[in-house]
């Protein structure tokens, strides 16, 4: 795996994500030679100067010693395609309970004291030193609520550019497995 998470920085994909969808792929490995294992192949190749579809034909050619079929080759790799749609709906989820915590949480807590400080107003003289104290509060919980939503929001981003770029490698490699492979 570590030589396809290599290939996959190269192409410029965020180093947490591309260690988080590897460890999926890894954790739904399927038995026997497959398209990580194909994947994995065409990554040693290329480290020994071995591309294109030279690498293709002989990573394939290794595979198919061990039952390794064009369909087999295809399918398992449309299968990870779905372990990576599955990571993003998680994500996603986890994304959205992270936000409901911080944000809500906070924009609860901010109401509750603008609440008070209408109330502390009648009162003045009493309650200056409490007004000041509720804004300084309310002023922190709006820096934290912007934070963690820009935070969140780059996050989607970067998750997303990481997903399509992945993605579009297992499309092009089943797209050159499709058109190489007889």
């Amino acid at each position: 795996m570590a030589k396809m998470k290599d290939a996959y920085q190269a192409d410029g994909a965020d180093e947490r994500f591309v260690d988080v969808l590897m460890k999926a792929l890894e954790k739904k490995n399927l038995d026997g030679f497959d398209y990580l294992e194909f994947k994995q192949s065409l990554a040693a190749l290329s480290k020994v100067g071995i591309e294109g579809e030279t690498a293709i034909k002989s990573a394939f050619a290794t595979g198919t010693t061990m039952g390794l079929t064009k369909a087999k080759l295809t399918k398992s790799a449309a299968y990870y395609q779905q372990v990576l749609l599955d990571e993003k709906s998680q994500f996603e989820a986890s994304m959205q309970r992270h936000l409901t915590q911080r944000v809500e949480g906070k924009r609860r807590e901010t109401a509750g004291l603008k609440k008070k400080m209408a109330d502390w107003q009648t009162k003045i003289d009493q309650l200056q030193k409490s007004i000041r104290d509720a804004q300084s509060t309310i002023d922190d919980a709006d820096a934290q609520i912007a934070s963690a939503k820009e935070k969140a929001d780059d996050n989607q981003r970067r998750f997303e550019a990481t997903l399509k770029l992945i993605s579009a490698a297992i499309s092009q490699d089943i797209d050159d497995i499709t058109r190489v492979i007889d």
